[in-house]
């Protein structure tokens, strides 16, 4: 999978990372029910409208995408999930290298992050 927001597009371009399993089912049925004659890879950018979209833009849009499907967006949409991925990740035992790499930090941010209840305050 991969994933990019504008400022990892105008510093490193796009980030691969690995599709959490819990996320593969729902991108297979989304693969099998696209439109005849539309082949788009797993290993495909994920949404490729939103590659030169400012940050706030993409947050408008999957605001209307919740609101739409009748869910209320959580507190630190982009923050939690973000946080919730890297903890996925951790979990699913990737390389904690790896994982800073593909959401932006050092492996040293993550474990401060992680030691203080995602608060991300310094102990």
């Amino acid at each position: 999978m991969k994933l990019v927001t504008p400022e990892q597009l105008r510093k490193r371009g796009l980030c691969s990372a690995p599709n959490p399993a819990c996320l593969r089912p729902y991108l297979e049925d989304l693969a099998t029910s696209a439109k005849p004659g539309i082949e788009t890879p797993l290993s495909a950018v994920v949404f490729p409208r939103f590659m030169n979209t400012s940050d706030s833009a993409i947050r408008s849009a999957v605001d209307k995408i919740l609101s739409r499907a009748g869910i209320e967006p959580w507190p630190n949409l982009f923050s939690n999930g973000r946080k919730s991925a890297i903890t996925d990740l951790l979990a699913a035992k990737h390389d904690v290298v790896d994982v800073a790499a593909w959401v932006g930090n050092s492996p040293a941010v993550i474990w401060e992050v992680l030691r203080n209840g995602n608060r991300g305050k310094p102990s």
